[in-house]
């Protein structure tokens, strides 16, 4: 009997184990803006993003700025919360909608991040995470405020 027993606790605390090694946290990305990419011959180094309205679900930004075939996205400090957008046309200025994802809210008074890439940050790239690093072509700060809500 005392054999059967230990038994059991043995394969209880290898399938314990395991549970907790699946529910352990993924690491976590950094997303880093890439300044000498921006400044490529060419390219405007200075682009310009505002917030022209906002709801809990969605931020619309006009943008000024060498932007085209790219990724636009919001981050909570290093957390994707929105659904990348992606941007083919090559104007100077334009108006971009990004909707959050299931489960995230735009709130009041919040700074979030704006980011720019070539690559998708849900599906990967060529050149995205190197050394748990996201890199992205721009990352400029922004905060909602009660006078754009919509």
């Amino acid at each position: 009997m005392k054999v059967n027993g230990f038994i059991w606790a043995v394969i209880l605390l290898v399938v314990l184990s395991f549970v907790a090694a699946c529910a352990a946290d993924k690491p976590q990305i950094k997303w880093r803006y890439v300044q000498e990419i921006m400044e490529e011959p060419g390219r405007d180094p200075a682009p310009v993003v505002l917030v022209e309205q906002w709801n809990a679900r969605e931020v619309v930004f006009n943008v000024g700025g060498d932007f085209a075939n790219e990724y636009f996205f919001i981050l909570d400090g290093d957390e994707l919360i929105s659904r990348p957008v992606y941007w083919t046309a090559s104007r100077r200025t334009f108006q971009i909608r990004i909707t959050a994802r299931a489960g995230s809210a735009f709130r009041e008074g919040q700074t979030y991040r704006l980011a720019v890439d070539e690559d998708n940050p849900e599906t990967g790239g060529n050149r995205m995470i190197v050394d748990d690093q996201f890199r992205c072509l721009y990352i400029g700060n922004f905060t909602l405020t009660r006078d754009k809500l919509k």
